[in-house]
């Protein structure tokens, strides 16, 4: 039991350093000279890449960004599997996904100014639960469609994520304790993502939140 948690810390100390890699920053920083961090919305995300450098920029940043969450839970359940053959606990994959969040949040390469942590915890997701993450981002591509609007998207979609989880516990008739752990993981990583969104918010309340024009 003791090596498990050990291999759990190792892997959420990897999760925070590989989400503390920030894709727009490297791809503003590389090929245009400038940090992202200094323009727009002064968000270090695939969205202010996109306003700022365009698409192909803000499309790499994405699949970076992305990929970090994906990878950060395949090493631990590769970890589990190399050392006990037996699938990572469903607390080990909640920790490790918020290390990754906060990392790309709080990178702490970047003196920890990050993202917003959509896209990682995206990654997360699908690493985790392919089911729910079907559902969160048909979610997500509905408010896309109708409103144009990335942040509100996102801030919608963050709030299904729990309730998605939920959902499916209730229908595959997941234990008490079990369900509670994967809720309150859900909750953790939408209820960061909706204080990152905090400005947005105030926008988009006072009718002042940009649309993307494709």
């Amino acid at each position: 039991m003791q090596f498990q948690l050990l291999i759990v810390l190792v892997c959420c100390v990897f999760a925070y350093l590989l989400g503390s890699i920030n894709f727009a920053i490297l791809i503003s920083r590389a090929f245009y000279g400038k940090d992202v961090r200094n323009y727009g919305s002064n968000n270090a995300g695939m969205t202010n890449v996109f306003r700022n450098f365009g698409k192909i920029p803000a499309i790499i940043t994405f699949i970076g960004d992305f990929a970090k969450g994906i990878v950060s839970i395949i090493v631990c359940n590769l970890l589990f599997f190399l050392f006990f053959k037996i699938e990572s606990p469903i607390y080990a994959s909640g920790l490790i996904g918020i290390c990754a969040l906060l990392g790309h949040v709080f990178p702490v390469f970047y003196k920890f100014k990050g993202g917003k942590g959509v896209a990682v915890s995206a990654g997360v997701l699908l690493a985790v639960d392919l089911t729910v993450f079907l559902c969160v981002i048909l979610i997500f591509a509905l408010i896309f469609v109708i409103s144009k609007i990335v942040s509100l998207s996102s801030i919608v979609s963050a709030f299904t994520y729990p309730v998605f989880t939920l959902i499916k516990c209730l229908i595959l008739g997941e234990s008490l304790i079990d369900s509670v752990i994967r809720v309150f993981f859900a909750l953790t990583i939408s209820s960061i993502i909706v204080f990152m969104h905090r400005a947005n918010i105030k926008r988009l309340l006072s009718g002042n939140e940009p649309k993307i024009k494709m």
